[in-house]
């Protein structure tokens, strides 16, 4: 009995300890179970029921089947999802990397009483509630009432492979719920197929506002140094924003708008986008996130503003990824450019070889004409009269001599004794005295003997007067103060007579220099000589100066100053965009960007070589037919180059092929990382190049008159800060202010040419235009006395009308239609007023009789060959800084030629190669003219 007594006794002591045990392991568990519910539910503590009681339901549910709740405020559920045994069997088998993804919906949730989802899986939580709703003050921007969510992926599915979901709501009246949780296998979503890049793998899916998609792709997959990641919609979707996100395959990933902006690669997307990625920064794989945004305030812009489902809408996407090109092609597509740029090298130097050859035969040689009619002239025998006194004189030979080699102004027809009636010097036209009297001065600089006449002091004609050729008074050349003292008083007009250096000196200090320039300029008929006198006059050497080598110099200092800051801030752009991620900051024609090293759009920059190329190879025939017609001048001594052909004034030329070589390199900084801000950078030279082949054109006659470096390059100066205003503003303002200044700059600049620099640039300026134009209309429409013809307009008027109207209406259109910046509108001007000016110094060379050679004509074939298709090419852009990152992406285009250019690098073809043959056609343009005498060519 006693033992039976022990007995019972320790087993009633092992009933206690058992009970309490199993009492202390349901606290723990509770203690576990609690711990658990507040981690994954952090805000239950604070939530506010009217109810007593709530109910917690726990369950435990599979994947792979869609469940069905009914929550109300007394009842919520927390519900295990867990993979089943069989499926746990299949995945080991195959071993990779899956990704749970957890779909809710709920029909029935209200905005008001919404139904709230917490989402567990490891160290992973995400909450969100039905229906999602977003406003806009009253307006409903968008509501949906389900939402799919996808988790990190993992590498191996076992039992212990399960998601957390609670499910709770405020409601009074009961919600019902529907969740489902899928198992996706990581290359499940890809299906293979090729492109003329090689292996591509293609997919597809659909995006919400609340529904974000994610992708893994391992980058071993595809043997390339560049992966290209395309997403496009579909024409079945709504328009909605979206973001496309690159991230390293880690866990967390971020699908939300918010972190998906701060963590990875991303760009913002509307119909299509692109990202490019070094598959060496993924060595893992990476993952493709896709998310939808309500609005487009991310992607700057109102289109889908209109949409019309508010409630359900959806983007479908077709997701490509592929190779981005292989070293074959870039390999080809530069030796082939440079193969090109040879052949154009060859070609042109073999045509400077051609053109630029002098021969002595090519000169109008009046002085050997002159002195070898001398020899043959047998004169007569002249008995001299008694004047008096014993005079010494000169014969002719001596008198030549004396001339000192200065017999070129001097008329073939001389040689013969002459005599000349002031009844003949009567009959001269006032033109051609003025006519002479520039000539004379022109001679007068170069020479010691200037043959004129005394009008008002005609003596008696005898056989051996003043006026008689073979005879120079001796006594006259020696005693110079007398012959000073005899002209004092005395008008510097009239014909024939020698005098010496002394004279002619003083008769020039008689003769007002500001009126004879007048007088010299508002001829009629006016000739290259005529404004190109600064170029024989040792006292405007300075003017010459600024008016041609000047430029380069300028130029020069400028190019290197303004290419540091630009080199530095596009650099410091790209590097922003690689180290945030961010694909927004630099507009690329991402479907057709080739990346090479730091450079991220390689192609886009080795397409403005072409510029630089060019440039140089400009500077270098300039400089060969530079020395070689120097040369030519040396070895022929008795040739005055300042007597034939137009002026050679090069510094201007070079300064053309220095812009031409930094139009290149401000390009291809501005394609380092295209922004609004760094196109002006691109545009700045292209104006430059536009204004000084303007200017060459019209020095080319006009040497006295053109514009100095220091005044182009400071009006260059103010419409580059205009443009940078209009960059960050460009309002009717702006535009008022811009039309205004840029009409005053037309003006002063139509008056200066049209008048040659006679008139004052006073506050009378618009008076003196008004006048000008009202006397050139009256002559068109009144008979002078005397006349029956109406006079016709100056052709250099009408050229001026047509480019001062034409530019001002295009001003005007510009600032009405509100068009963003002054960029394109600058860009378009210059080149339209090159355009016009070219064209009529083209038709009054030949309506004054002039020819055009064969060569320029080539080289202005060549241009057009070159222009007009760059000029479709320009026009049709792949990318606009001045829209929104996302809108820009629609306009991306793929490559068109050797798969590795695009239509913008054609432009940069053919356009460098267009502007390097205009140079080349106006630089041999005026060949025709090198052996005629200056004062026989027009100027117009």
């Amino acid at each position: 009995m006693t033992s039976l007594k022990y007995l019972i006794l320790i087993t009633c002591c092992s009933i206690l300890r058992a009970s309490a045990f199993i009492e202390e392991a349901v606290k723990q568990l509770e203690l576990e179970y609690s711990d658990s519910e507040e981690e994954m539910f952090p805000n239950r503590l604070t939530r506010t029921t009217s109810q007593a009681v709530i109910q917690t339901i726990v369950e435990q549910r599979s994947v792979h089947d869609t469940h069905k709740f009914t929550v109300s405020e007394s009842v919520e559920y927390f519900v295990k999802f867990e993979v089943p045994e069989d499926m746990v069997k299949i995945y080991e088998q195959n071993p990779e990397r899956h990704i749970f993804q957890v779909n809710a919906e709920s029909a029935e949730a209200e905005e008001r009483f919404p139904v709230d989802f917490t989402i567990k899986q490891f160290h992973r939580m995400i909450t969100f509630q039905l229906p999602t709703v977003e406003r806009r003050g009253e307006r409903l921007v968008y509501s949906s009432n389900e939402r799919s969510v996808d988790f990190c992926p993992i590498e191996d599915i076992d039992a212990n492979s399960t998601v957390m979901v609670s499910i709770s709501t405020t409601s009074k009246v009961p919600v019902d719920v529907t969740v489902r949780v899928l198992i996706k296998g990581r290359n499940s979503d890809w299906k293979q197929s090729e492109d003329q890049n090689g292996v591509v793998y293609l997919s597809k899916t659909t995006i919400k506002p609340v529904i974000s998609r994610i992708r893994y792709f391992d980058t071993k997959l595809l043997n390339t140094d560049s992966i290209i990641v395309k997403v496009t919609t579909r024409n079945d979707s709504d328009c909605l924003c979206s973001i496309i996100s690159i991230q390293q395959p880690t866990c967390p990933f971020y699908d939300d708008i918010g972190s998906a902006m701060r963590f990875g690669k991303w760009s913002t997307m509307m119909d299509q986008g692109t990202i490019i990625i070094d598959p060496e920064e993924y060595p893992k794989g990476f993952i493709l996130v896709l998310v939808a945004s309500a609005h487009g305030d991310i992607c700057g812009t109102t289109r889908c503003e209109g949409q019309q489902n508010l409630t359900d809408p959806r983007k479908r996407v077709s997701i490509s990824i592929g190779s981005n090109g292989s070293d074959y092609d870039y390999a080809t597509a530069t030796m082939a450019v440079i193969s090109l740029y040879i052949a154009i090298f060859i070609l042109t130097i073999t045509f400077s070889i051609l053109e630029f050859r002098y021969k002595y035969s090519d000169f109008e040689q009046v002085k050997e004409t002159i002195v070898e009619k001398f020899k043959n002239i047998e004169l007569p025998t002249i008995e001299l009269p008694d004047f008096g006194q014993a005079k010494e004189g000169y014969s002719v030979i001596d008198g030549l001599k004396k001339a000192d080699n200065s017999i070129g102004v001097i008329s073939e027809s001389v040689g013969t004794p002459t005599k000349t009636n002031l009844t003949d010097v009567e009959k001269l036209s006032t033109n051609d005295l003025i006519n002479s009297e520039a000539e004379s001065q022109s001679s007068r600089q170069s020479s010691q003997v200037l043959l004129r006449k005394n009008a008002k002091n005609e003596e008696s004609e005898t056989p051996l007067n003043r006026n008689s050729f073979e005879y120079i008074d001796k006594s006259e050349v020696d005693d110079a103060k007398a012959v000073i003292r005899e002209l004092e008083g005395r008008p510097v007009e009239g014909g024939p007579m020698i005098a010496s250096t002394e004279d002619i000196k003083d008769i020039e200090s008689e003769v007002c220099a500001e009126e004879m320039k007048v007088i010299r300029r508002m001829k009629k008929h006016l000739y290259v000589s005529d404004l190109s006198t600064k170029m024989r006059d040792p006292t405007k050497t300075k003017s010459v100066y600024q008016k041609s080598q000047l430029y380069l110099g300028v130029l020069f200092i400028v190019s290197i100053y303004y290419s540091l800051p630009v080199l530095q801030m596009v650099f410091r752009f790209s590097a922003e965009q690689r180290l945030t991620g961010n694909q927004d900051i630099c507009y690329y024609n991402d479907l057709c960007r080739k990346p090479l090293g730091y450079v991220r759009d390689f192609n886009h920059v080795f397409s403005n070589l072409g510029y630089c190329v060019f440039g140089l190879l400009f500077m270098c025939i300039v400089l060969f037919k530079k020395l070689k017609y120097e040369s030519f001048l040396a070895k022929n001594e008795n040739i005055d180059a300042d007597e034939y052909g137009v002026p050679t004034q090069y510094g201007l030329y070079f300064a053309m092929g220095l812009s031409l070589f930094m139009e290149g390199v401000m390009s291809s900084s501005y394609h380092v990382c295209p922004t609004n801000v760094t196109f002006q950078f691109d545009t700045t030279f292209m104006y430059l190049l536009a204004v000084l082949m303007f200017m060459k054109l019209y020095q080319v006659r006009h040497s006295d008159v053109s514009a100095n470096a220091i005044g182009v390059f400071f009006g260059l100066g103010v419409a580059l800060f205009l443009e940078t205003i209009s960059i960050y503003y460009s309002g009717p303002w702006f535009w008022a202010f811009f039309c205004t200044v840029y009409i005053i700059v037309i003006v002063v600049v139509s008056v200066h040419a049209y008048n040659l620099g006679v008139v004052k640039y006073d506050y009378k300026i618009l008076c003196a235009v008004a006048r000008i134009l009202y006397l050139e209309i009256k002559k068109l429409f009144v008979n002078p006395e005397g006349t029956e013809k109406k006079k016709k307009a100056r052709p250099r008027l009408v050229c001026l009308l047509l480019i001062g109207l034409i530019n001002v209406i295009l001003c005007l259109y510009f600032g009405i239609s509100g068009t963003p910046g002054a960029s394109n509108y600058l860009l378009a001007i210059f080149f339209l007023n090159l355009t016009i000016y070219g064209s009529y110094y083209c038709v009054m060379k030949i309506k004054s009789g002039e020819k055009l050679n064969i060569i320029p004509i080539i080289y202005a074939n060549l241009g057009l060959l070159c222009f007009l298709p760059a000029m479709y090419f320009f026009t049709s852009k792949e990318k606009m800084t001045e829209k929104s990152p996302a809108e820009s992406r629609d306009m991306n285009r793929e490559c068109i030629f050797l798969n590795f250019f695009d239509g913008h690098d054609i432009w940069h073809f053919m356009g460098a190669a267009g502007v390097f043959f205009a140079f080349l056609c106006i630089f041999t343009l005026d060949e025709d003219l090198k052996g005629k005498k200056r004062n026989t060519i027009h100027v117009f």
